[in-house]
């Protein structure tokens, strides 16, 4: 865990990398007086080495930093902006992060890594042998249900948002395990569009193909 308090304007990026030389805001730093970050170099914050040539990779359970650069071996962190503008007091005071690093990581684990440390398994105790099914499940690991929840008009029916997580063009089927009607597609206020996903539907199931990260938004109205 690092934990770093910032006033207005305060900055601990460095402007040229000890070990080589180079240009710091040539390796993606931000201009002084805008950010803090980890660095090598970085005295008050520490510092994050990566000793192979494996890619690392970074996640965290907190608000995101703000811009990661890799310098040679050297991984740079920006934790905070601390700008005067728009706001005076933007990010002031004391703040905690908690940033995991994983070596050698693929997208698939970068995603993994990333439920894993924000969304940890929560478990429930309970008496009885039925096993209780999750409301949908996805067979395509690069495909993930990123929310379920009700229809914001009172209706009933379930919204379900779905992105493509592995930057590549995926073909899934959404399995549901509850009665409801067929699906279809809506934008982000959950408004009907017409169909940019949906390939084929099949009574409780329905198949997907996404375009890489793309997010897609499916209402499954309720059965009265």
């Amino acid at each position: 865990m690092i934990r770093t308090a910032f006033a207005p304007g305060e900055t601990d990026a460095p402007r040229r990398d000890p070990g080589t030389g180079q240009d710091a805001n040539a390796a993606g730093y931000s201009s002084p007086g805008e950010d803090a970050s980890v660095s090598q170099g970085s005295s008050r914050d520490g510092e994050v080495r990566v000793g192979s040539t494996a890619s690392p990779d970074r996640v965290t359970d907190t608000a995101p930093p703000a811009a990661a650069a890799r310098i040679g071996t050297t991984v740079a962190l920006t934790l905070l902006r601390a700008a005067v503008y728009p706001d005076p007091t933007a990010d002031q005071g004391e703040h905690e992060f908690r940033v995991a690093l994983r070596v050698g990581a693929s997208i698939p684990d970068a995603v993994y890594e990333g439920y894993r440390l924000n969304l940890p398994l929560r478990t429930v105790a309970g008496i009885g042998s039925t096993p209780i099914e999750p409301l949908f499940t996805v067979d395509n690991p690069a495909v993930v249900i990123e929310a379920v929840k009700l229809a914001e008009d009172g209706s009933g029916d379930v919204i379900v948002r779905i992105y493509e997580a592995h930057g590549t063009r995926s073909r899934a089927r959404v399995i549901r395990s509850f009665a409801a009607a067929e699906a279809h597609e809506t934008d982000l206020l959950e408004r009907p569009v017409a169909p940019a996903a949906i390939i084929a539907t099949d009574d409780a199931v329905l198949t997907l193909e996404l375009r890489p990260f793309q997010l897609v938004t499916l209402r499954y109205p309720s059965i009265h």
